[in-house]
């Protein structure tokens, strides 16, 4: 349920329900030229999945701002909600860098704002800003707009201009624990001796939906290609994967995943009945696989995953997949 709310406009000036950290950031916004709608709410906002909750959207439109330390000065990185930064492409991002994570006195002294309030916009001049390019496919975007209970609605064009940043990293880097990452959309899972690997599920048909490439006139086909595609990018990674569809079982999808990819089936005929299965699947297999992300776009399911369990979009996640052979 979403929390009672106040708005603050950029191009106001500030009043005493915007002072400190949030009229910093409705100045800065303003300065840039851009009419932002500050949101307030009673519930945190700290984290990308508190906001998520409270504005009733995808975390993946969470746009979070990061804190670390190349070589001990402060860098700002600007990102998904639903990703997380691989650091040993941070560091090479900058030139060799050795990157550390700042701790709430680096994030204060260097940012001015406090731990999960920090805002793209009123940064201090000098930082350097990486900005995830992986934003600009979300459309839609929010950031913390100075304190640990407001946001604001951007887009990824704004938070270039607001911030001076530059495009950085070319996405996120999926770091499954092998010496090179694998490039894709979603979530770093640097896997420690002993620990588990990532469990990745996969909403079949609402990934297929994602696209109008003409799958609607042989489903059947179209769900082997993408079996055939998921698979692949499988074989490439140390994960758990299971990519699950609508319908009765078929062998041709089956035979065209292979490698350590799974392809599953409702248990069941008609509406939700792949969510169902998607949901039995996460909730049986989340506690030896804590890292876990369900690739969807349907906000349905996404609100009955467990909380803790990543999401990263249907269509993100298409598009980063290797073609059909």
């Amino acid at each position: 349920m979403m929390s009672n709310e106040t708005s603050t406009n950029a191009g106001v000036a500030p009043t005493a329900s915007t002072s400190g950290s949030v009229a910093r950031v409705v100045e800065a916004l303003d300065a840039a030229g851009i009419d932002a709608e500050v949101r307030h709410f009673d519930e945190s906002t700290r984290t990308a999945a508190d906001a998520a909750a409270a504005l009733g959207v995808l975390q993946a439109q969470i746009a979070k701002t990061l804190v670390f330390l190349a070589d001990g000065a402060p860098i700002i990185v600007v990102m998904g909600g639903d990703d997380r930064v691989d650091t040993e492409a941070l560091g090479a991002a900058l030139d060799g860098a050795t990157i550390g994570r700042a701790d709430a006195d680096s994030v204060r002294s260097g940012t001015g704002f406090a731990i999960g309030g920090v805002s793209p916009a009123g940064l201090p001049r000098g930082l350097t800003v990486l900005v995830d390019r992986s934003l600009s496919e979300v459309g839609e975007l929010w950031a913390a707009a100075g304190t640990p209970k407001s946001v604001y609605r951007t887009s990824y064009g704004e938070l270039l201009s607001v911030t001076g940043g530059r495009e950085g990293l070319g996405g996120p880097t999926v770091n499954t624990g092998r010496k090179r990452g694998v490039e894709h959309p979603g979530v770093e899972h640097p896997v420690a001796e002993g620990q588990s690997t990532p469990l990745w599920v996969i909403d079949g048909n609402n990934v297929m939906g994602s696209a109008a490439d003409g799958w609607w006139n042989d489903p059947s086909a179209a769900a082997a290609r993408l079996a055939e595609r998921v698979g692949r990018w499988a074989r490439s990674i140390d994960a758990a994967l299971a990519l699950v569809f609508d319908g009765s079982p078929d062998d041709a999808i089956s035979a065209a995943a292979g490698g350590n990819l799974e392809v599953l089936y409702a248990r069941r005929k008609g509406r939700d009945a792949a969510d169902d299965r998607i949901v039995e699947e996460v909730e049986a297999r989340y506690g030896d696989h804590p890292e876990t992300t369900v690739v969807t776009s349907d906000r349905g399911l996404i609100g009955r995953l467990p909380p803790g369990v990543l999401v990263t979009g249907a269509g993100r996640f298409l598009r980063s997949l290797p073609e059909s052979s």
